[in-house]
């Protein structure tokens, strides 16, 4: 028999356990809205370039670094068609990948691309960026390709910055690496509601002008609320008393 003190306090356990679980959410993994995630807009030949052109991604230069230099003309985005002399693979998705190329002296600040998604921060959501970085070698002439200026992939939500991958990964010349972030929202994020927005920048850091980044994927899974997981572990320890009573 099982003393009444001991069933009442189990029973209370299980309804707070049944009551939690109840709220836990089916984990519901979905691929949010990017547009152009591979540069493939505009189509453009093996070898060619656009200037200053990339379909949903806008320029991102907090400084006014390439004010001048776009106005004159020089690339500083765009969509590239890599050909074997600068990727043996090409392009990791696709044929395009994007590009940001910077002439200025190291140090000058960083500069990149954005876009902002339709989607907004969501609250018991899991959202993991992925991206692949590319470190285009000197081929031919092209001499002053030498070198990588380091890279960061951010993930942000109404402009304020949640995470960021801050030039974590070593990229070998001639290669690309894939380069992945997460954030958690939890239900009193203070971004909860504002737009989601991904940045990908050269930073300029050291020798080297051009990054190229391709296959942007940002994917959001929800996760349970932590006092679901209190509940469930309020409900084994009421079920582990009462099965001790039992014996």
């Amino acid at each position: 028999m099982i003393p009444k003190k001991i069933a009442y306090v189990a029973a209370v356990f299980a309804s707070i356990t049944i009551a939690v679980i109840t709220k836990i959410p089916t984990a519901n993994a979905a691929s949010l809205s990017v547009a152009n995630a591979g540069f493939e807009e505009p189509i453009i030949k093996e070898g060619d370039f656009t200037i200053n052109v990339l379909p949903g991604w806008t320029l991102y230069d907090p400084s006014n670094l390439t004010s001048t230099s776009i106005g004159g003309g020089e690339p500083i985005y765009g969509a590239y068609n890599p050909t074997p002399d600068f990727y043996v693979n090409e392009a990791p998705e696709g044929n395009n990948v994007g590009y940001v190329y910077l002439t200025y002296p190291s140090g000058s600040g960083a500069v990149g691309i954005s876009q902002t998604l339709t989607s907004v921060l969501t609250a018991n959501t899991k959202y993991t960026l992925q991206v692949e970085i590319g470190n285009i070698p000197p081929v031919g002439g092209f001499i002053s390709l030498g070198g990588f200026p380091g890279y960061a992939i951010q993930l942000l939500a109404g402009g304020n910055l949640l995470t960021q991958d801050f030039n974590n990964l070593s990229v070998t010349e001639g290669a690309f690496v894939t380069s992945s972030i997460s954030y958690i929202a939890s239900a009193n994020d203070s971004n909860l509601g504002k737009s989601l927005e991904i940045r990908l920048l050269n930073l300029l850091q050291s020798d080297g002008i051009e990054v190229n980044f391709d296959n942007v994927k940002l994917d959001a899974i929800q996760v349970p609320e932590p006092a679901s997981i209190l509940g469930i572990t309020l409900g084994f320890v009421g079920a582990s008393l009462a099965s001790k009573k039992e014996r």
